[in-house]
């Protein structure tokens, strides 16, 4: 089962909908390449992993891979799991700690308009470029990245499996 995606438009915000397989290969590189291409056209992309079956950690080392160049180039993603099997694995692994996981696409569109107008207000530190996430997340991609293409996560009715 291939990793499969759909692109919607909704404003100002892209949202790309993924199914199938986020695993080490083609899905990756096709995946990465995808988001990056949507970043480019829009400063907001919703990444909806509700209907992804099977992730490995080279698959997550490419999501925290996006999330920090994202953040670099001023870009934001907004990650949408409303299956639990993905939501653990991101619990198990930590994630949950330092990306905001979102529970469906209209939240997560609706934080980009509280994001938005926050950044107007004086008192903000992201408007000056801060991240206080920023050096978990990169400091989580480099442990991931030391992992190396470690063992699949098959996300199934019954839970994840190694």
């Amino acid at each position: 089962m291939a990793l499969r995606t759909e692109i919607r438009i909704l404003g100002d915000v892209i949202v790309l909908c993924c199914g199938g397989r986020l695993v080490i290969g083609e899905e990756i590189t096709a995946f990465r390449a995808e988001v990056k291409k949507l970043l480019s056209e829009r400063h907001g992309v919703v990444l909806d992993l509700s209907e992804i079956e099977h992730i490995d950690s080279m698959g997550l080392a490419a999501l925290v891979r996006l999330f920090t160049g994202a953040s670099s180039e001023k870009r934001e993603i907004r990650l949408v799991c409303s299956g639990q099997h993905v939501t653990d694995f991101l619990r198990r692994t930590r994630l949950d700690k330092v990306l905001t996981v979102y529970t469906s696409e209209q939240e997560a569109i609706a934080r980009f308009a509280e994001t938005r107008y926050s950044l107007q207000g004086p008192k903000s530190n992201l408007s000056k470029g801060h991240s206080p996430r920023f050096p978990a997340v990169r400091q989580t991609l480099e442990s991931v990245e030391k992992l190396g293409p470690g063992p699949s996560f098959f996300v199934g009715d019954a839970g994840p499996v190694c």
